[in-house]
């Protein structure tokens, strides 16, 4: 089971439990494990009693605990699970936004639409500070971005093709004919 324990106002961990023991915890040291729902003080651990005497324990200013991790209940693998503390960064992703509304006016508006409407939240989350969705959100503005360009450059080798062949200049087979000079009576 992986820890995670809150040291001067930063995130440590993942971690196994054989190294937060040996970890530098207090009694009122915020522990988060995965399948919690908020962080906890370490003397609530059973496993982390061990550590902490009675005697040991004093009284420490209460804080507000920090969130739980966001990915705690969307990601699914362990790979995302250890790659969140590369996530906690001060430069935003990119969210794509001129180039989604180049690509709607330009290329295909239907698949445009979804690639603006995600890369105008990208920004919103990473204010604040949802950094698992503000990723989320930039690489689905850059998804519908590309399907977007695929599309309309599909649509105009199409029409190329149509217009070559002759099907949307109005040219059929009866144009070879040249029927005025044909007698009605």
């Amino acid at each position: 089971m992986q820890y995670y324990y809150h040291k001067n106002g930063e995130q440590v961990g993942p971690m196994e439990l054989e190294e937060l023991l040996k970890a530098p915890l207090e009694p009122e040291t915020l522990v988060w494990q995965e399948g919690l729902p908020n962080w906890k003080p370490a003397k609530e651990f059973p496993e982390l009693s061990q550590l902490f005497a009675p005697e040991m324990t004093h009284a420490h200013q209460k804080t507000e605990p920090p969130q739980a991790p966001q990915e705690a209940n969307s990601c699914s693998s362990q790979k995302e699970h250890r790659n969140y503390a590369s996530l906690l960064t001060t430069t935003p992703p990119p969210s794509y936004l001129p180039w989604a509304i180049l690509v709607t006016i330009f290329c295909c508006w239907p698949l445009g639409i979804p690639a603006i409407v995600y890369a105008s939240k990208v920004g919103k989350y990473f204010a604040m500070k949802e950094y698992i969705l503000a990723k989320k959100y930039s690489n689905l503005a850059r998804n519908w971005m590309i399907a977007s360009i695929v599309v309309g450059f599909l649509a105009v080798i199409m029409w190329c093709i149509l217009i070559f062949t002759g099907t949307l200049a109005g040219l059929t087979f009866f144009d070879n004919f040249d029927l005025g000079d044909y007698d009605y009576n």
